[in-house]
């Protein structure tokens, strides 16, 4: 019976592992691609590349 407890609690480590993973990845996209990237028509590199504040100056070269 410990046996098949163990099991089940490893699998379930495992499954919060994953999912605590995923939300820090697809957190930290989401930071750089919200607050890091500029996207605002103030921000020189949008002035300078003559971008639109939807564009991503990362992807202006």
């Amino acid at each position: 019976m410990s046996g098949e407890l163990s099991t089940r609690q490893l699998i379930g480590a495992v499954i919060v592992a994953a999912t605590a993973g995923f939300l820090v990845y697809f957190g930290s996209l989401y930071v750089v691609d919200h607050w890091i990237t500029p996207r605002d028509t103030n921000d020189p590199l949008v002035k300078q590349r003559g971008l639109t504040p939807g564009q991503s100056p990362a992807l202006a070269k």
